[in-house]
C-alpha cells in the first residue's frame, strides 16, 4: 500500500520507489492512494500496477468542489504574510474560513498569535500532532458553526 504517493514522487524518490517495486513479488495486491491524479502518479500506476482501476470520489459529480465554496490565495513576500492574513481575517469577520500552512509549527504559531490578539472571531487549529479524537472534535465543531470562525490547518 502506498499512501501519499504523489508526495513521495514530488520529493524526488521516484528511482527509489521504482527500485522497491522491482523487488516485490509479482503476485500481490498493490493499492496506491493519491488525492491528485498527476502525470507522475499515472506513470507510477503503469509501472507498478497490473490492470489498474481508478476510483474517484467525485467521478459522477458535475462540480468537484461545492459551488458555494470560495477559494482564494494571495502571493506575498514572507515579511507581509502575517499582516495580510490579519487584514483578511478582520475584513471577513462574518465568514467561516480554513487557512492552510505548510507545517504544524506554522499552524501553532499563527493560531497562538492571532488567538491572543483577539480578532473578534473564534480561532481553531488542526495539525498532525493532535490526537485523532481532538482533530475530529475540532472539525465537527467548525462544521457546526454558521460563520465567523477561522481554522488553521496544515496543507498535508
Amino acid at each position: 500500500m502506498l499512501d501519499e504517493a504523489d508526495r513521495i514522487l514530488d520529493m524526488g524518490f521516484e528511482k527509489e520507489l521504482n527500485g522497491i517495486l522491482e523487488h516485490l513479488p509479482t503476485t500481490r495486491q498493490t493499492l496506491l492512494f493519491s488525492a491528485t491524479q498527476t502525470t507522475s502518479i499515472k506513470s507510477l500506476a503503469r509501472l507498478s500496477l497490473h490492470e489498474p482501476e481508478y476510483i474517484s470520489v467525485h467521478a459522477m459529480a458535475q462540480w468537484v468542489t461545492p459551488q458555494q465554496l470560495e477559494q482564494n490565495y494571495i502571493e506575498c513576500e514572507l515579511h507581509e504574510k502575517t499582516n495580510l492574513l490579519w487584514s483578511f481575517i478582520k475584513g471577513h469577520l462574518k465568514k467561516k474560513a480554513l487557512v492552510f500552512f505548510s507545517s504544524q509549527k506554522q499552524v501553532r504559531f499563527m493560531y497562538e498569535s492571532f488567538r491572543r490578539l483577539r480578532p473578534g472571531v473564534p480561532m481553531m487549529h488542526l495539525h498532525g500532532k493532535m490526537s485523532q479524537q481532538k482533530r475530529m472534535e475540532t472539525y465537527f465543531e467548525f462544521n457546526g458553526l454558521d460563520a465567523g470562525t477561522f481554522i488553521f490547518d496544515t496543507c498535508h
